[in-house]
């Protein structure tokens, strides 16, 4: 790259890292509000509310992906969500001999987009989550895959269309965030399997001791190190309907599930929502 293309491109980098500390910094405060807020009266209502709200959109959400008629259920969600994940290391590849794209971006777009979906068909393998074990009908595939999985491959797609040439910086930033992002989702998601499995009732140690969504924030690691990677806005507004949409409202009903389980008003009190309180590290 000229020097005058790296100069713009850590410039343009600098704001694609603002957008993803300030989230981070959001998530943050309102992890800290999460865990006082049952102490103030008013804060209690707000609760109150937010959470009635996000079991409606939970709701609406889950007949949406799995219910919409006409016709019966007739596959697994999780069919749908692993061909697409299964099937993103080819698509990437395809958009690259399509468009004559084989700059450094594009192949480290390639490598980190499509081992993660490899990574993902490893974990259904080994740990499957019940959640995706839910039949679902004709038309909520179609939903799923048009509304939320199709829509994550508009990052590669202008990242390759565009020629976007990604300074070394901005490279090893992405390569960081994404190889923290996998390490996160499938350490959580593998320690809440096996102990589910087992019986245990409430999970409020390892990896979760912090954070209560621990697997979520790997995954919006990972998904954010693809938008950062591009110079479109874009793939941030669809991850940010994504994660408040399904990620949100399935943290806040999920704390009432905790709630209800011995111990877990206090779990809730000691540990954050989403993103880990600094000073838990120094306890």
């Amino acid at each position: 790259m000229e020097t005058l293309e790296i100069i713009n491109d850590i410039e343009d980098f600098h704001l694609h890292v603002f957008l993803v500390l300030a989230g981070a910094a959001a998530l943050t405060i309102y992890s800290y509000w999460s865990c006082n807020i049952n102490q103030q009266n008013s804060g209690a209502a707000v609760t109150s509310n937010l959470v009635a709200i996000a079991k409606y959109i939970n709701w609406l959400v889950n007949y949406l992906s799995t219910s919409v008629p006409p016709g019966g259920k007739i596959m697994k969600m999780k069919h749908v969500i692993n061909f697409q994940k299964g099937s993103t290391f080819f698509f990437v590849a395809l958009l690259m001999v399509y468009f004559s794209n084989y700059n450094e971006t594009a192949y480290i777009y390639l490598a980190l987009h499509g081992i993660y979906g490899f990574m993902w068909l490893l974990k259904e393998r080994i740990f499957p989550d019940k959640n995706w074990e839910r039949d679902i009908t004709a038309v909520s595939a179609v939903l799923c895959f048009a509304t939320v999985l199709a829509p994550y491959w508009a990052a590669p797609y202008l990242i390759i269309r565009d020629r976007i040439g990604a300074s070394y910086p901005r490279l090893a930033f992405c390569v960081m965030l994404h190889t923290t992002g996998v390490v996160m989702m499938m350490a959580a998601d593998t320690q809440k399997f096996f102990e589910l499995r087992a019986g245990k009732k409430l999970i409020n140690d390892g990896w979760f001791r912090f954070s209560r969504n621990l697997n979520y924030l790997g995954e919006m690691m990972i998904y954010a190190t693809y938008a950062v990677l591009g110079t479109s806005m874009i793939p941030y507004f669809i991850l940010s309907y994504v994660w408040l949409l399904i990620f949100v409202p399935n943290m806040l009903v999920k704390d009432l599930s905790i709630a209800v389980k011995p111990g877990g008003a206090a779990y809730i009190r000691n540990s954050s929502l989403l993103v880990p309180r600094p000073a838990d590290f120094f306890e």
